[in-house]
């Protein structure tokens, strides 16, 4: 997914944009009931979140990023699905994470 979104950045500044997009789930959608997206989910320190900010700032643009797998505190075994803002400079600027308060099957 990274390399579309790589795309469609560049498309976003080649069209003049300033901010794109993305929408829940951009970085990887997992198949529900197999707990996949729990294992693949990072930090946002991760080295995953890294990338998107290179792309931000090598593209120039700023990214609001729908919902990223985020993962919570160890020993806790769940993720947020959290929104993000990158600025066109790479940097993390805004967060905003949701979580179920119950038990759910949501990856």
């Amino acid at each position: 997914n990274l390399e579309q979104c790589r795309a469609l950045a560049k498309q976003a500044v080649e069209q003049g944009a300033a901010l794109l997009s993305l929408p829940e789930c951009f970085e990887y959608m997992g198949v529900p009931g197999t707990g996949d997206a729990l294992k693949a989910a990072q930090p946002l320190s991760g080295p995953l979140m890294a990338k998107y900010r290179d792309l931000a700032k090598a593209e120039g643009i700023w990214l609001s990023l729908g919902g990223f797998h985020e993962a919570a505190p160890q020993p806790e075994e769940k993720m947020y699905n959290t929104h993000v803002i990158i600025d066109k400079q790479g940097a993390l600027v805004a967060s905003y994470r949701k979580l179920h308060l119950f038990e759910v099957d949501y990856d």
